[in-house]
């Protein structure tokens, strides 16, 4: 019985000391900013002309694949479009034939 209470004891106290202590992990704006700052200057100093120029290249080709898209889904609106409207004279064309016929 005694061991089990000095079990007890030994654990609530562990358990006592270690959720008492805290590390201040609160981080001040000046502390924020610096850090932005850094962060900002090393990537800055990091992109060399070179990259830039790969990233401008990158973002050029996905532009114009993009207006490529949009140049197709135009095209085959218009497509859709014109089925449509040839449909509707069909329509209209096969509405004016039995009418006739029925007359």
């Amino acid at each position: 019985m005694r061991k089990y209470f000095f079990i007890l004891i030994f654990g609530l106290f562990t358990s006592s000391v270690f959720s008492q202590t805290s590390i201040d992990t609160t981080i001040t704006d000046q502390q924020v900013l610096k850090n932005d700052t850094i962060v900002k200057k090393d990537v800055d100093e990091g992109l060399n002309k070179v990259d830039r120029d790969l990233m401008r290249n990158n973002l050029d080709s996905f532009l114009e694949m993009q207006k490529e898209r949009k140049a197709k889904e135009k095209r085959q609106a218009f497509i859709r479009i014109g089925i449509g409207i040839a449909f509707l004279i069909i329509l209209i064309i096969g509405l004016n034939r039995r009418r006739k016929k029925a007359a």
